[in-house]
């Protein structure tokens, strides 16, 4: 990375350069390039892998190498609250570490988010509602509290669960699937594996219920397009979620870990559809409010031009 991006600075010669903290892109750029430099917080090493199947010697490689990256930066930023008080406790960064949320092109969002019949497309059956849990089927996003939730949900409704997401670590077809083998349900479960972007965003689009367990989350676009298609959302109370979500407001937040309150939660939207009107309509309200692109990009851009004005010498 750090050779890569030294011979395009020789043409272009960068005023400013940003970069995840993730995979610790700018372990090298941060500290020998001369550029001013922004790390944007995502999902550090130390505070995420321990919910993986990795060695203890990878958490903590990774994470000093990811330090390195950090501490060497001219600036950083977070795209939640909740993250960056997390990287102050765990990580020991004391200096400020300004909030700039994620954020969607909605005019681009709304184009791309085409109507397609994704119960032809998937073979999906036409029941009165749909609840959709998108994103890696793995521990940190819930899948573990899916065979209590889906079980409890499926035996007393007439709903159609969709999972989409790789199965990293066989979850899904060795544990949550058998588990409903044999059940009196009502409704039924389909797992349509990991989809592209623009085949993910129609099966959200026809979603009555967008369903997000994960046990730790920052600022995730997942969260972001559901509630940029108008979807009655819920969530963990948990990490950067009730910075996106305000329970009853334009979502629901049920309680991290727990897949009883999760229950409680989905059957109060399943039994209202002005309830899910209602939330739907809030979410999207919010994400143009607070998370436009425009809204974002120019946070971005002023704090860009703080670092490059900082940097230049003063008229003598």
């Amino acid at each position: 990375m750090f050779h890569g991006i030294r011979a395009l600075h020789r043409t272009y010669r960068f005023d400013v350069l940003e970069m995840p903290e993730c995979g610790a892109e700018g372990a090298l750029v941060t500290r020998l390039l001369g550029v001013p430099t922004v790390v944007r917080l995502h999902s550090p090493s130390r505070l995420i892998m321990g919910a993986y199947d990795v060695r203890p010697l990878d958490i903590t490689l990774c994470a000093a190498v990811e330090q390195r990256g950090i501490n060497g930066a001219t600036a950083l930023t977070s795209c939640s609250q909740f993250l960056a008080g997390e990287v102050r406790r765990a990580l020991g960064v004391r200096r400020p570490i300004p909030v700039i949320t994620n954020g969607l092109d909605l005019e681009w969002f709304d184009k791309t988010t085409e109507q397609v019949d994704v119960h032809t497309r998937y073979g999906l059956p036409r029941r009165p509602l749909t609840i959709v849990f998108t994103g890696r089927m793995e521990r940190r996003k819930g899948i573990h509290l899916m065979p209590e939730i889906a079980g409890a949900i499926l035996e007393r409704h007439d709903a159609t669960l969709v999972l989409a997401g790789a199965d990293l670590f066989g979850y899904v077809a060795g544990t949550l699937l058998p588990s409903l083998e044999g059940r009196p349900l009502k409704g039924s479960i389909h797992w349509l594996g990991a989809l592209p972007l623009d085949d993910l965003r129609p099966v959200v689009a026809a979603a009555d219920i967008f369903l997000l367990p994960s046990t730790w989350e920052n600022c995730p676009y997942s969260c972001l397009e559901a509630m940029a298609a108008g979807k009655a959302i819920v969530c963990a109370d948990q990490g950067g979620m009730p910075e996106l979500i305000a329970h009853d407001v334009n979502g629901l937040l049920a309680t991290c870990d727990d897949a009883a309150s999760f229950i409680t939660q989905l059957e109060r939207l399943l039994g209202d559809g002005a309830l899910r009107a209602r939330l739907g309509h809030a979410a999207r309200a919010r994400v143009v409010a607070t998370h436009g692109h425009t809204h974002v990009a120019q946070q971005a851009v002023g704090l860009y031009r703080r670092l490059v004005h900082r940097r230049r010498p003063r008229p003598a």
